[in-house]
């Protein structure tokens, strides 16, 4: 039996009177939502859309699978006071414990692709991962395009282990934030050398 994407009705809500947000289409031949540019007197209305892919594109017939989905979330898009978005300082704790292996990891590396696009050469990017053992993958750094190429070519390397050792993950992941130090990578595609000893 094949299957294939799921969609969902439209999520609506409306602003405050005044706002002007971008007129915005899905990229896709879909085209799951769009918002109208109101005028100064009416409050706009935005529409969010979701859709669920499914783990595999087909299953035996009369068959008991479990499914995992993969959740996308279509928002329109709406400019900042001042034309730019906050600056975001992110931790990446990817599972690659045995029962992630296959297509199940493969969604993860697809998805932390998928998120790097989408980060500013300002924003900032650490990835733990985690199977028995824990280990800081990529230390937190500045998501130029030379650390954002390297750095999808070391989660496209993960391989799955052994067990879970979630807690030890999500603890590293916090610690990577609550250290806050980064590195700022060149243009080169490496990272700066270490300053010399005092």
């Amino acid at each position: 039996a094949k299957l294939r994407r799921l969609h969902t009705e439209p999520i609506s809500w409306r602003g405050e009177s005044g706002e002007d947000p971008a007129n915005t289409n899905r990229r896709g031949p879909d085209k799951q939502h769009t918002t109208s540019r109101p005028s100064s007197r009416q409050a706009p209305t935005y529409s969010m859309q979701t859709t669920f892919d499914p783990e595999y594109r087909a299953i035996p017939r009369a068959s008991t699978t479990r499914l995992t989905f993969s959740a996308h979330l279509f928002a329109p898009e709406v400019k900042a006071e001042g034309g730019e978005r906050s600056l975001v300082s992110l931790s990446s704790v990817l599972d690659k414990s045995g029962s992630m292996g296959g297509s199940k990891l493969d969604l993860v590396k697809r998805t932390s692709d998928f998120m790097m696009q989408h980060l500013s050469s300002q924003d900032k990017l650490g990835v733990v991962t985690y199977d028995s053992d824990v280990q800081e993958l990529i230390k937190l750094s500045r998501t130029s395009d030379a650390f954002k190429k390297e750095a999808k070519r070391v989660v496209k390397g993960v391989r799955a282990g052994s067990c879970t050792n979630l807690s030890g993950g999500l603890f590293l992941g916090v610690k990577q934030q609550q250290d806050n130090t980064y590195v700022d990578w060149g243009d080169d595609g490496a990272p700066p050398p270490p300053p010399p000893p005092p």
